[in-house]
């Protein structure tokens, strides 16, 4: 009976189930900033994804004295050169003007993925000569491989952050994620 019970305590050890939530975050720090930018799409390159998950939280400074409305946020995709699409998308609604407003969001993401914002007339959103970033005219979100300009010196207060979470089981050090090519995301039950 000893045995038995070493056997099964052996196992749960060499199968422990591994699951690994790593920050993730895209954008540049939404902060008041020295200059403005007017309606329009915008994507923040300057500091893509870092991770695959979802960005689960949006932070967006308004100039002080022009609320933003009408706003909508995306994560952004290369195709090729300057045409982008949507990955993923929401609405937002209206952003008050003159600190950082923060979101609850739900956006998928993939690693190198950028973050952007469309705003009605009427809105400014701070911005500054530092970074880099894209834009096209008009309500551009959501848009499937649509020419953006090209990137252009400067940045606007746009920040996303959220996790990805990697599921597997652990065996011998080594983390397996599948098994006979399917994604494992339980193990006897246990997620």
């Amino acid at each position: 009976m000893k045995k038995i019970l070493l056997v099964v305590f052996l196992i749960f050890l060499i199968f422990q189930m591994v699951v690994m939530a790593t920050e993730i975050d895209v954008g540049a720090a939404a902060t008041n900033r020295t200059s403005e930018k007017f309606t329009g799409t915008y994507m923040v390159i300057v500091n893509p994804a870092d991770g695959t998950g979802k960005i689960t939280s949006v932070e967006i400074y308004a100039v002080t004295g022009y609320n933003l409305t009408l706003v909508e946020v995306a994560t952004f995709y290369v195709v090729s050169g300057n045409f982008l699409s949507t990955r993923d998308w929401e609405y937002i609604g209206n952003v008050t003007a003159g600190s950082k407003q923060t979101f609850v969001v739900d956006l998928n993401v993939v690693a190198g993925d950028y973050i952007g914002i469309y705003f009605a007339s009427g809105g400014k959103i701070e911005a500054d000569s530092t970074g880099t970033y894209m834009s096209k005219a008009g309500d551009n979100i959501p848009c499937t491989n649509i020419e953006f300009s090209s990137p252009v010196a400067g940045t606007i207060s746009l920040y996303g952050t959220g996790e990805t979470v990697a599921v597997g089981i652990k065996w011998n050090t080594q983390t397996i994620s599948k098994w006979d090519e399917q994604v494992i995301t339980k193990l006897n039950g246990l997620p």
